[in-house]
């Protein structure tokens, strides 16, 4: 398994699930891909399976899909670097004992649900995150945040999808 190359055209989504069978999860994301594929804002839809972390010194990291894994985390954390957005806490890095080894080991842990909107094959929005602290009109700070069941909407709806903010003030 890999992930596929992003199309040069259209809007392309990448929807990252732990699981393909979630117990508690199971109607909301199956409501977030049916809202997905049916929204004309939507040219292709990929599904990805992330589990709970991926280790960078396992050998299961450098296999294709590892490998994409982490690529595809580094490129989420360079986007919300260059757009004044953070991807924490959902997104993490984390050091942990190995309950077989008992060594550290570190990981990179995908949230249960993220989602990855790329436009003309640039990434263009990654969801969960949160914009840090932008000076409001009223100049109280303003934490905007966006969950994957509000970005689906946002592409559902097709209102300023492309800013990535319903309105224009946190584009």
């Amino acid at each position: 398994m890999r992930i596929r190359a992003v199309p040069n055209e259209g809007t392309h989504v990448e929807l990252y699930v732990r699981t393909l069978s979630p117990t508690d999860a199971r109607d909301s994301q199956e409501s977030l891909l049916t809202t997905l594929q049916q929204s004309a804002a939507v040219d292709s839809i990929e599904v990805v399976v992330t589990g709970n972390r991926i280790c960078p010194e396992t050998v299961a990291a450098k296999t294709e899909i590892g490998s994409a894994l982490l690529k595809k985390f580094e490129q989420f954390e360079q986007w919300a670097s260059g757009t004044g957005r953070t991807l924490a806490p959902a997104f993490r890095r984390e050091t942990g004992r190995s309950l077989l080894t008992g060594e550290s080991v570190s990981g990179a842990c995908f949230p249960d649900r993220a989602l990855a909107e790329y436009r003309g094959g640039s990434l263009s929005f990654v969801a969960p995150c949160c914009e840090d602290g932008t000076a409001a009109a009223d100049g109280r700070e303003d934490d905007r945040t966006w969950s994957v069941p509000d970005r689906v909407e946002e592409l559902a709806l097709d209102v300023n999808a492309e800013e990535g903010a319903p309105d224009n003030q946190h584009a």
